[in-house]
């Protein structure tokens, strides 16, 4: 399998001059499978971020650079170190012993930075949102923190913008001495809006393109699951903490019905040689399952 390469800054949790502790949430950002947060791994000082909000950030590069406030580990200054070289960049600003070096004299009469009181009213969920829902925001020219989101732990859904949008463009009180109206046919040719896919919608498109190019068939049966189904709370009885599904059961089952019948394991090989295509029957099975979730 190809590796993410690359992931989008969904919001930063800190700004230049801002103090940091380790395990602190520097941002979030988003990969075409899932959403994560990344925390400090030292205690510092931001002093440059190298993407903005909505930038497409490449792994292996540096996030930020961290004025590092206490000793530098052997095991710390190895895991930075290799980040550097796998970004190609020897001299990348993250190298925790050089950041020290530089700046340790500054760091001694360094006052606390002030705090941004805009940040602070808004509150830690407040920037929240889907990709979708940042697009909208730029279409609108709307601030993201201007906006009371009303979904899980604040966040700002595709409603709260809208009707934040509406309220703010309400019709002025009407004159009281009332204009004629004029009907009119609107000339105005349609214009498309271009709105860049997110990462999750670009892999979307990509794997179900791919798929048109397998051959599809449907096979419906009726079976009975009782035993199946007793089974099932049997094992969510012994472990309370973890309940099971039938969709693992069914799973396992697809998984035995596919290495009973390999045939419908296999792919075609057109592109060795176009004239006489083979088959190519795989020695393991590999089942994916589409969930759905608010980024798609």
């Amino acid at each position: 399998m190809i590796g993410i390469k690359e992931v989008q800054i969904i919001q930063w949790f800190v700004q230049p001059e801002a103090r940091v502790e380790q395990f602190d949430k520097l941002c979030e950002v988003q990969s075409d499978k899932a959403s994560i947060e990344i925390t400090s791994k030292f205690d510092g000082v931001i002093k440059k971020l190298h993407y903005d909000q909505d930038d497409m950030a490449q792994v292996g590069k540096p996030l930020c650079d961290i004025d590092v406030l206490s000793e530098i580990t052997p095991e710390d200054e190895a895991a930075v170190g290799s980040t550097a070289e796998q970004a190609g960049d020897p001299s990348s600003p993250q190298q925790p012993q050089k950041a020290a070096e530089q700046h340790q004299s500054e760091l001694q009469d360094q006052k606390p930075p002030k705090a941004n009181p805009k940040l602070e009213a808004s509150g830690k969920h407040s920037s929240l949102a889907t990709p979708a829902v940042r697009g909208l925001l730029k279409d609108l020219k709307i601030d993201i923190t201007e906006v009371t989101g009303t979904g899980k732990d604040g966040r700002v859904l595709k409603e709260d913008v809208q009707h934040h949008a509406a309220a703010s463009h309400k019709p002025s009180e009407p004159s009281s001495s009332p204009s004629p109206r004029i009907s009119r046919k609107s000339t105005t040719p349609q214009t498309e809006t271009s709105i860049a896919l997110t990462p999750i919608q670009s892999q979307m498109f990509k794997t179900m393109t791919r798929s048109l190019s397998i051959p599809h068939f449907l096979y419906a049966d009726e079976l009975d699951i009782t035993a199946l189904s007793r089974l099932r709370q049997t094992l969510n009885t012994k472990t309370p903490d973890r309940k099971l599904s039938y969709l693992p059961f069914i799973v396992k089952a697809v998984a035995l019905a596919l290495q009973k019948h390999r045939l419908l394991n296999s792919r075609i090989d057109d592109q060795t040689d176009p004239a006489r295509p083979r088959l190519i029957m795989r020695p393991q099975i590999n089942i994916g399952v589409a969930m759905d979730t608010p980024q798609g």
